[in-house]
């Protein structure tokens, strides 16, 4: 046993600024974004991607550029703009008027957990938080990273602040076995124990959104864009509380069961998937490339980590091709979306169900390769698949 790595979560929190703070929030993020877009042009088109050497080239005239924001803040847009090239280092990156603005320790404090203290171009704001109070309970026992984002929600004229909370280590618990959990365009997950979490509901309730949503654009209205962002924002809003219902009780199962639990591990392959499923339709492939799966491992992940259930991430590859009784791999071996037939051994299954148990058995071999007393309990039930 040891102690597992600490899980770091993003709490996002309301803000609730006075008419006057309200107006002088804007002003900031808008001074602040502009001056991300003057810093990252001189970053895109000279090539300084080093923190210093950009520092060095744009600190003094971006101050005396932006004279309303603090050293700290641009220092704060630097980084930002650095971030944003971490990630597409081939394009010209540009920021919204009202994108997220980043704070730390020397532009904002907490006052306990009632309110927080902002820098602004219009010196220090006292802002109170709106904090639920289970919520509260939690923050008190956590700690919170040094900096967080502040963030506003046009559609609805509404402010937050997200920030990072890292829960305590946690001992590992003691598996006697793998659940593995398959995700696809059918369901939305499927387990190594047979259990199927249906997305029939919420893929009918996207359909209807879909079509109200072609419809609006065809109008070309400011109503309509506006209504358009409301549909998308209650669809995001629907997507993780779904995600967080099935990772809850996919965490469950796997506590009740002593069992690790073993996931693709997609990073980067939701677009190639989208692009190349060739036994998907084009609304089924709309829908893989749009359900936040990758928001559902987080979920799982964060979920099993704080309780010690130890999650292990494995090779994607192959898993819907590849027979879970004797490991042969063929393209011919998936008849549909549904049905998986093994043309070597004849073993026929659900197709995503088969994929759970392959994706259980590597999530077996590569647990053993890190916990010795889990290889000595599980030796006799490996297999070859890898």
């Amino acid at each position: 046993m040891y102690l597992m790595n600490p899980v770091v979560t993003t709490v996002k929190v309301k803000l609730l600024p006075s008419v006057e703070q309200r107006k002088i929030l804007l002003q900031t993020m808008q001074q602040f974004n502009e001056c991300c877009n003057y810093i990252s042009k001189d970053c895109f088109y000279n090539s300084w991607y080093s923190r210093k050497k950009l520092h060095e080239q744009v600190y003094y005239d971006a101050r005396n550029t932006f004279p309303e924001l603090t050293s700290q803040m641009v220092i704060r847009a630097i980084g930002k703009v650095l971030d944003a090239y971490k990630t597409n280092p081939d394009e010209l990156s540009q920021f919204n008027f009202y994108g997220a603005m980043v704070y730390d320790p020397r532009i904002a404090t907490f006052q306990g957990l009632d309110s927080v203290k902002l820098t602004t171009t219009q010196g220090r704001l006292h802002v109170a938080l709106d904090i639920p109070d289970n919520i509260k309970e939690t923050l008190r026992n956590q700690k919170r990273a040094g900096e967080f984002d502040l963030l506003y929600n046009k559609s609805t004229d509404t402010f937050y602040i997200a920030f990072a909370v890292e829960h305590p280590s946690v001992e590992q618990l003691q598996v006697s076995g793998v659940l593995g959990i398959d995700v696809g365009i059918i369901s939305i997950a499927y387990d190594s124990n047979g259990k199927k979490y249906s997305g029939a509901k919420i893929n009918n309730l996207r359909k209807r959104y879909q079509k109200l949503r072609s419809k609006l654009q065809s109008k070309k209205t400011y109503s309509a864009r506006k209504l358009i962002k409301k549909i998308g924002s209650r669809e995001a809003k629907m997507c993780t509380d779904i995600n967080h219902c099935i990772s809850k009780e996919i965490v469950n199962t796997a506590l009740r069961h002593s069992l690790a639990i073993a996931l693709e591990d997609l990073t980067g392959m939701s677009k190639n998937r989208e692009k190349k499923s060739k036994t998907a339709n084009k609304a089924q492939r709309k829908r893989l490339g749009t359900w936040g799966f990758y928001q559902l491992r987080q979920f799982i992940e964060y979920k099993a980590t704080k309780l010690g259930n130890p999650v292990v991430l494995v090779n994607p590859k192959y898993t819907s091709q590849t027979c879970s009784k004797c490991g042969h791999v063929s393209k011919e071996n998936r008849k549909n979306q549904w049905k998986f037939v093994c043309k070597q051994c004849g073993f026929a299954a659900n197709a995503d169900y088969n994929a759970s148990l392959v994706i259980q058995e590597r999530g077996y071999s590569q647990l053993a390769v890190r916990d010795t007393t889990f290889l000595e309990i599980t030796s006799p039930f490996l297999k070859t698949i890898s």
